[in-house]
């Protein structure tokens, strides 16, 4: 059995444990075992289908396909499920920036992202599968139901020069600090534009019960960040682990901004990156196509004004569709099993506000 074909049996099952009833549509439906409950359909029946009034599920589906699913949604009244894959170190700030850009056109039709798989092996490394529901037969905000590892990790792409020559970013390297547990400096979740050998990725998990421990690190990473020069470093991204026991203990939040960076070539990418590092702005690439700010509300129009005179564009415009997106309400389920509510608001129609 090919791994195309043991993902699709992965999200039959998937469904089938959560007690869902629907058509399932994929692309080899033949050699896949129907679990009760499920029909299995070809994509080759797309158009028929969608013009059906019933509830289907589409497995993996094209970008195209997805896209003639969603345009028909609010017409049709009818609910649809999408079942896509993602990298198993993705997590609710990952996926929520994810969906984002699949269904921006259509966001308010998102009702829940849900993790339907345990890790499965996909496409040369560790994945899981998550469904994501769509309808306009409700109006409630929509939820990530999501399996979230105890240990939290920070990863980063930082100048090779501070790494290696200055004593905190050696001693960083090399996990000397209280509360880290272990540090690595394979490739990690953010991506890296800059081909040349001058940024270095860095992934540091910390011990558990370490909070303290874990924001002096961090406060040594911010000073690291004050330490980086425009006419020697070209990047340093950063991307924050969360504390999902605390945010759901103390009722907080996360905020931040998601961008679309498909229209650059990496190394408009690489500019960008220096310029948002001169600003010690924290941010990270999620991909060619995705860029994550840690900036919210009025902070995303004073970097859209210190950008308005500058060579490198970021598209605040109302056609990129870039979004502030909240993570609330976050609840522990059972195990590691947390829901959260995520809301999605639009920042591409603010106006220019002039310094």
């Amino acid at each position: 059995m090919s791994e195309h074909v043991e993902a699709q049996q992965a999200a039959a099952d998937g469904l089938n444990e959560l007690g869902i009833q629907a058509t399932l549509m994929v692309h080899y439906p033949s050699k896949i075992h129907a679990p009760e409950g499920i029909l299995l359909t070809t994509y080759d029946q797309l158009h028929s289908q969608i013009a059906k009034c019933e509830t289907t599920v589409y497995a993996f589906p094209t970008f195209g396909a997805a896209q003639s699913v969603m345009r028909t949604l609010y017409s049709m009244q009818q609910t649809a499920m999408f079942v896509f894959e993602c990298h198993a170190n993705t997590g609710p700030t990952e996926i929520s920036a994810k969906i984002f850009d699949t269904c921006k056109k259509y966001i308010s039709a998102i009702r829940e992202i849900r993790q339907i798989t345990e890790p499965i092996k996909y496409q040369r490394y560790p994945t899981v599968l998550y469904s994501v529901t769509m309808s306009y037969l409700s109006d409630n905000h929509p939820s990530i139901i999501w399996k979230l590892p105890d240990t939290i990790s920070d990863e980063l792409i930082f100048p090779a020069r501070i790494a290696y020559e200055q004593p905190d970013g050696r001693e960083l390297r090399h996990g000397q600090f209280p509360g880290i547990a272990e540090t690595n400096t394979a490739t990690n979740g953010c991506y890296n534009s800059d081909k040349s050998k001058g940024s270095i990725s860095l992934t540091i998990k910390y011990q558990q019960n370490s909070a303290l421990q874990r924001l002096k690190v961090r406060e040594v990473i911010e000073s690291l960040l004050k330490g980086t020069s425009v006419l020697q470093d070209t990047q340093f991204q950063i991307k924050e682990g969360s504390d999902w026991n605390r945010l759901h203990k103390l009722k907080e939040t996360i905020n931040f901004t998601v961008m679309s960076t498909r229209h650059l070539n990496d190394q408009e990418r690489t500019l960008l990156a220096s310029e948002l590092m001169s600003y010690r702005i924290k941010y990270f690439f999620l991909s060619k196509a995705q860029i994550i700010l840690k900036l919210e509300g009025i902070d995303v129009e004073v970097l859209r004004n210190l950008l308005h005179c500058s060579t490198t564009y970021l598209p605040f415009g109302q056609r990129q569709q870039s979004s502030q997106i909240t993570l609330s309400k976050v609840e522990l389920i059972k195990g590691k099993w947390y829901q959260m509510e995520v809301k999605f608001s639009p920042v591409g129609s603010m106006p220019l506000i002039p310094l």
